[in-house]
């Protein structure tokens, strides 16, 4: 059996258990060396957070955006992402 790595990996930050950080932290040691996190986020502090908190990038959500905002946020952040 296989087990493959992934290139990227989107947290959202406010989930219902765990912060998006705590996530992270447990993600990041099952990942390699070329997996990118990036944060999905409608909080302006954990924004600005973002790098100290772990993530390698972040796109924000503003206010009640529609289900076709945000799922073009998100691909335009895969879009953007290029693996190292």
């Amino acid at each position: 059996m296989v087990h493959e790595k992934p290139d990227l990996v989107i947290i959202d930050y406010h989930m219902p258990q765990n912060q998006g950080d705590d996530c992270l932290r447990a993600l990041k040691p099952l990942g390699s060396a070329r997996t990118r996190y990036y944060l999905y986020t409608s909080d302006a502090q954990a924004f600005r957070r973002h790098r100290e908190m772990g993530f390698d990038g972040v796109f924000m959500l503003k206010g009640k955006s529609s289900v076709k905002a945000q799922i073009d946020a998100v691909a335009n952040a895969i879009a953007s992402f290029r693996p190292g």
